[in-house]
């Protein structure tokens, strides 16, 4: 895989292939390339520790990032007991680089149902690897993830932290990804989501999840399922 020289790289001439609140993501090569607009001590870059720990996992449902550039910035903080100023100096990533990964035309709810049930298990063993590493999904949105025409990729790990204990949250926001993907197509939120199929999703962990699904849902693919089930409850 190919590392990117930075201090080369020309964005101008890259295509910009999606965008955020602080940040732009660009296409190079095999590569996706996030810059960030602001490189402050408090703006939302995905932090150095947590990138040099996510970048050790290698699973089929998490993104694959690959290398970083970094800049200096500085802060003044004003001591009133002191009555002085003093200037704290922080390495902050500006960019960082992660394997393309291209979307499919088929939306989840479309694709055969045995295609939730191997997302279900790659991310399984991403949230092995996260609570291991003690480490919180601290964000999750619906442009957060990208259905390939392999899995469903978890993206845009910027506001991950570390948390003593980040194993409920990490539980319910994995299961929020997959109910996302199968209820947006209706309208319906994360909250009417959870009354919507809570049988299939519901349980302490992603085991039961996937039981649920392989002995409850005989059907061709999601969409079917929810049909049946927006019909059982008269929406």
């Amino acid at each position: 895989m190919e590392y990117v020289d930075y201090s080369e790289l020309d964005i101008t001439k890259l295509d910009s292939i999606g965008s955020g609140s602080n940040a732009e993501v660009y296409k190079y090569d095999d590569l996706a390339i996030k810059v960030y607009d602001d490189t402050t001590f408090d703006c939302k870059n995905i932090q150095i520790d947590i990138f040099e720990d996510l970048r050790d996992i290698d699973l089929p449902g998490f993104i694959k990032l690959v290398d970083y550039d970094t800049v200096t910035c500085q802060k003044e903080r004003f001591y009133k007991k002191r009555r002085e100023y003093n200037v704290e100096e922080k390495e902050v990533i500006y960019a960082y680089s992660s394997k393309y990964i291209e979307k499919s035309n088929e939306k989840m709810i479309d694709k055969p149902i045995d295609y939730t049930l191997e997302t279900l298990y790659g991310y399984k063993k991403l949230l092995e690897e996260l609570n291991k590493r003690k480490i919180l999904i601290s964000d999750m949105h619906e442009e957060n993830i990208i259905v390939s025409d392999s899995n469903a990729v978890i993206i845009d790990p910027d506001l991950y932290r570390y948390h003593p204990s980040p194993e409920k949250m990490n539980m319910k926001r994995i299961k929020e990804y997959i109910i996302y993907l199968w209820c947006n197509e209706y309208g319906l939120d994360s909250i009417n989501s959870w009354y919507t199929i809570p049988e299939y999703f519901g349980g302490p962990d992603l085991d039961t999840c996937i039981n649920n699904i392989k002995t409850k849902a005989k059907v061709k693919t999601p969409r079917e399922l929810m049909d049946k089930d927006l019909k059982m409850i008269g929406m």
